[in-house]
This record gives structure tokens, sequence and C-alpha cells, in this order.
């Protein structure tokens, strides 16, 4: 009991609220133990008031579930009765709680892996669809260049043809002269 006052004491003078919950609840504890009931649950209730003050829903559970137990002890059965539940329900927000945050971290995860994949989808059709561009455009050219040779060569074979009858015409006015 006198260490635990200690660290109470020096908690009080550091203002360390979180680790003042628990001393309270220590000494209130012990003194459930040691028979002195309203000192303990004196401490308890400080324990309490100061863990939901600062917002330690896990502190103030242990707290009330101490406090319970002092009163049971002391024989204030009704003021067990409430306190426990008061216990129960804070039990079971605190595990609703917890329970609704790990379902958010699961979906926000969940959303999370889904867009990623949709980006990654999108992105490997952005590629192929600028793949299948530059498919298209390099076909293009490879037509306009073949279907080009074609018509010089044809042009080429027109002239030669051209030459060649006006050779014959020369020829054959020739021969007719």
């Amino acid at each position: 009991l006198d260490y635990f006052q200690q660290s109470l004491s020096i908690r009080q003078k550091t203002q360390e609220n979180f680790g003042l919950v628990i001393s309270l609840r220590s000494v209130g504890t012990t003194f459930t133990y040691l028979k002195k009931y309203t000192e303990g649950i004196y401490y308890l209730n400080q324990s309490v008031r100061l863990a939901q003050l600062i917002k330690a829903p896990t502190a103030e559970l242990q707290s009330v579930k101490e406090l319970a137990e002092a009163y049971s002890r002391a024989g204030s059965y009704k003021e067990a009765y409430a306190t426990s539940l008061k216990y129960t329900a804070l039990k079971d927000s605190l595990f609703t709680s917890d329970k609704t945050k790990i379902i958010e971290e699961m979906d926000a995860r969940f959303d999370s892996e889904h867009k990623d994949k949709e980006i990654e989808i999108l992105t490997r059709d952005r590629k192929l669809s600028s793949l299948r561009n530059w498919l298209l455009v390099a076909i293009m050219a490879l037509l306009a260049t073949v279907g080009a040779f074609f018509v010089i060569k044809q042009r080429a074979r027109h002239r030669r043809e051209k030459e060649l009858a006006a050779q014959e015409n020369l020829v054959l006015q020739a021969k007719n002269e």
C-alpha cells in the first residue's frame, strides 16, 4: 500500500493522468483487500472519474470492474449490481467500438486494394491502347510505303511502256518511209 501511495503521490506531482488512473485504482483495490472499503471505494471512484475525463475507456473499464468488486465486498449489493451493469455496458460498448474499428479498417483495406487493382488495370489498358495505336500507325506507314513503292513501280513500268511504244512507232514510221 505504501508503494502504491508513493506512486500516486509522484503521479499527482507529474500530472501524468493515465498513470494517475492506474495508481488510484491500485490504491483503491489494495484498500478493498485490506477491508477498508470506504477508502477503497473513494479511490476507485476517483479512478473511474479521471479515466472518463481523459477518455481512457480501457482504464475506465478496469476501474469500474474493481469498483463493483469493492461494493460487493463491502456488502453494498445495490451499488455493486448497478456498477456491474455499468461495467457490462461499458465492456459491450468497448467491444462494439473495437469491432467497428476493425471492420472499418478491413473495409478501408479492401477499398484501397480494390482501387489499386483498378488503377493497375486502367494503366495496363492504357498501355495496351497506346501499343495498339503505335501498331496501327506502323501498319499504316508500312502500307503507305508498300503502296508508294507499287505506285512508283507502276509509273516506271508505264513510262517504259510509253517509251517502248514510242520507239516502236519510230521504228514503224521509219519502215513506212
